[in-house]
């Protein structure tokens, strides 16, 4: 991205739509300062739906607006095997404030 996240008031979160072939599976969304890789957030959601798509949200607060500008997101976090097998696709865009 060519800007930080901007999160408005009352809007500090991102969300993203996947598809979960099976409940359970975690999610991390991590959010980092491109320039300083020590600078980062990170949020994890589990999936509750099974073969179908599902929104997952991830919340985070004023602080953390201004200060990330890269995204990124590991399927099945502690499960390599889950992960291999139910791997999650996501639909459309991650949806967050930025004039890029």
């Amino acid at each position: 991205m060519n800007e930080k996240i901007i999160f408005p008031a009352g809007q500090e979160a991102i969300s993203i739509d996947v598809h979960s072939a099976a409940p359970g599976q975690n999610v991390l969304l991590k959010i980092e300062d491109s320039s300083n890789s020590d600078n980062f957030k990170e949020a994890t959601v589990t999936t509750t739906a099974t073969g179908a798509w599902e929104k997952l949200i991830y919340n985070f607060s004023a602080e953390d607006s201004n200060k990330y500008d890269r995204i990124v997101i590991i399927a099945a976090i502690n499960n390599y095997q889950q992960r291999r097998n139910n791997l999650l696709y996501r639909q459309h865009s991650i949806l967050y404030s930025c004039s890029c």
